[in-house]
């Protein structure tokens, strides 16, 4: 049960806020969007998960880069190249170490080939960190 009730599922204002969330869920709408519903500023402001489906529907970085987990990377690294090894590694010190290396930023780089690419893959570890850190904090029911 979350810790604070979520706004009713029926909600319709902001009607541009929640219109456009509707549009990109199908018509329904998440319990993290009622959650974050609670402050439509919040949604206005960052509109990180729009953000979010906007960049892994039209980024320069493919959404298949570090699939798997991040401890099998390190314990079967036949199962993943180069660069998924260090995507996985940058998923886990973003994740519980926050810090980056300047050495991990570098072997990306290179690995990647692009700083449009490094930046976007910064940008969907951190937005997927903020979005599990705000599920977590408020125990929002999963679907």
């Amino acid at each position: 049960m979350s810790a604070i009730p979520y706004v009713p599922s029926d909600l319709s204002e902001p009607a541009a806020i929640v219109d456009a969330i509707r549009a990109r869920r199908g018509g329904g709408l998440l319990n993290l969007d009622r959650m974050l519903l609670h402050s439509p500023p919040l949604l206005a402001a960052g509109g990180s998960m729009a953000q979010l489906q906007a960049l892994r529907g039209t980024g320069a970085l493919r959404s298949d880069d570090a699939a798997g987990s991040a401890d099998a990377a390190g314990g079967a690294s036949a199962l993943f190249d180069p660069l998924e090894r260090a995507a996985l590694q940058l998923c886990r010190v973003m994740s519980e170490e926050v810090a980056v290396p300047r050495a991990l930023i570098t072997q990306l780089r290179q690995l990647l080939g692009s700083d449009v690419l490094l930046v976007e893959l910064v940008g969907v570890i951190a937005t997927y960190n903020m979005v599990s850190r705000f599920l977590v904090a408020l125990d929002v029911d999963l679907e």
